[in-house]
């Protein structure tokens, strides 16, 4: 369970000079919209990281009243033109790192088996699901979904499935054992078949 307590309180980031929010779903939201490589995919460039981090170091809201006063092509010049030189390199690792690390502390899960039915596949974007999931099933206002950190929505959102009984997340302890089953996989597959046929019979397995 240490990847829910480093996403409902994951470490600050300081990048180019700006303390950045915790990475939510309202900046996914925003870079999306604007269409930034660092979550789009594409080849990554200064605008890019400028826009990034001038969105993540705003909450949702501060950022879309910023944006109704001026052009983002203008606040990104601006800010950029004070910033003078840096190593683009370095810092759009730092920036993508700031993103992954958010992400690498989302819930693993399985789905729970259901007899009968047929499972449906979402047609709206995780963002979209995840906002209107807690918009209907928690408390939480929209303020709130849209700049709390993004890993605890998919936390909170996971664990009221789980709740209900559509799936259950993944423990220490079911980690151990997938790393215990591969492992013995792999020894299995380099055995000779004459120690497999031994091994499936119950018999000792020479070396």
């Amino acid at each position: 369970m240490r990847d829910f307590f480093q996403a409902a309180i994951p470490e600050p980031v300081t990048l180019l000079g700006q303390q950045l929010e915790p990475f939510s779903l309202g900046h996914w939201v925003i870079l999306e919209r604007f269409e930034c490589a660092y979550v789009c995919g594409g080849a990554l460039n200064i605008p890019d990281l400028m826009l990034g981090v001038l969105v993540c170091c705003h909450t949702y809201e501060e950022f879309i009243d910023l944006a109704r006063k001026e052009s983002i092509f203008e606040l990104t010049r601006k800010w950029s033109k004070r910033l003078g030189n840096f190593d683009f390199a370095e810092k759009s690792r730092d920036f993508g790192k700031y993103i992954n690390d958010a992400l690498e502390n989302m819930p693993k899960y399985w789905a729970e088996e259901k007899s009968g039915g047929t499972k449906k596949k979402a047609g709206a974007p995780y963002v979209q699901t995840l906002r209107a999931f807690l918009l209907s099933k928690s408390t939480l206002t929209p303020r709130e979904i849209m700049n709390q950190p993004f890993a605890l929505s998919a936390w909170d959102m996971t664990a009221m499935l789980e709740l209900d009984g559509m799936l259950q997340i993944n423990t220490k302890e079911d980690d151990e054992a997938a790393d215990s089953a591969a492992k013995f996989e792999e020894y299995f597959e380099s055995l000779t078949d004459e120690q497999k046929n031994a091994m499936r019979e119950g018999k000792p397995v020479n070396n």
